[in-house]
């Protein structure tokens, strides 16, 4: 319908603008990585290191108290600074917390946690601003609904992606240790 249609659901002249194009593929990235921590952290933090869920709530919500302070830093900073170096910083601060995790063990104190959500939170709003910024630099106004709509879309298919991979190789770890300690237990 799109290619044929004079006035098409998606116009092809919006996917031809490079800024748009490069950052929707930011913005799947980013929906991708931003929540894999809020959908599996809670069943590690309550599962596995027994933190009650009042704590596993406060510690989650450190993470909107970073995205607030990033977001505070960066609308004074966007005008004045390159977007690309935003997203790229975003990243960054993404990255950080996702190392610090990697290296946790059953027994990490909460205040660890607490950091980590602290600077995830950060890297969470600073991409987002810098890709948003980048994507709607160049759009004309006449089609800037359409490449808001897609824009958002895109980030909600990158999550939804993200949800599934997780959760995929999760049930796939979850099923090889249940093979590997039936194997080890002998009745």
């Amino acid at each position: 319908h799109s290619s044929t249609t004079v006035l098409p659901f998606l116009p092809r002249r919006l996917l031809k603008n490079r800024n748009y194009a490069v950052s929707l593929v930011l913005m799947f990235i980013y929906g991708i990585y931003n929540y894999l921590p809020v959908f599996v952290l809670p069943l590690i933090l309550s599962t596995v290191m027994g933190y009650s869920l009042s704590l596993i709530g406060l510690l989650l919500a450190m993470r909107a108290v970073g995205t607030f302070l990033g977001l505070i830093v960066i609308t004074r900073l966007i005008d004045k600074v390159d977007v690309r170096v935003f997203i790229l910083v975003g990243f960054g601060f993404l990255i950080v917390p996702q190392w610090m995790m990697g290296h946790w063990s059953v027994d990490v104190a909460w205040p660890t946690v607490l950091w980590a959500m602290m600077i995830q939170g950060v890297g969470s709003g600073i991409p987002f601003m810098g890709i948003s910024a980048m994507a709607n630099a160049t759009i004309p106004g006449s089609l800037r609904t359409e490449a808001i709509s897609l824009f958002h879309l895109v980030n909600n298919l990158g999550v939804a992606v993200g949800a599934a991979l997780i959760f995929a190789l999760l049930a796939h770890d979850i099923q090889q240790s249940t093979s590997l300690l039936t194997q080890l237990i002998s009745p």
